[in-house]
This record gives structure tokens, C-alpha cells and sequence, in this order.
């Protein structure tokens, strides 16, 4: 199991990480995802998760990679 960690800007409230870590459980390989208000991802998979498979999965919200 490889984990990545990412920290994300934009994250406002609980809402907020519960849209981000839908949008990146549907990554090939990604078992979970753990998001927290200060911005702070971990994604744990089959794989290692890269930087341009988080941005297109955040594609099209205002949460940008920091």
C-alpha cells in the first residue's frame, strides 16, 4: 500500500473535504482518502497517486494544489 500526501488550498468547512475526497476516491487504485481543514490530503492505494491525477481530479472546483 502506497500513501501520498498533498496540501490543498481552498478548503473552507467539512463540506469542502468531503467533495475533495469523493472527487479523489474515484482515481484508479486509491482505497482512501483522508482530508483535513488545514488543507493536508493523504491517499492511500494500490499506486503512487502523482500531483497531475490529483489536479484533474479537483479539475473544474476552486480547490487548487498548493
Amino acid at each position: 500500500m502506497e500513501t501520498s500526501h498533498f496540501q490543498v488550498s481552498g478548503i473552507n468547512c467539512e463540506a469542502c473535504t468531503k467533495l475533495i475526497s469523493l472527487k479523489l476516491k474515484k482515481l484508479a487504485g486509491v482505497e482512501s482518502v483522508e482530508v483535513e481543514l488545514n488543507g493536508h490530503i493523504s491517499i492511500k492505494g494500490n499506486e503512487t497517486i502523482n500531483k497531475e491525477q490529483v489536479k484533474a481530479a479537483l479539475a473544474g472546483t476552486d480547490y487548487q494544489l498548493a
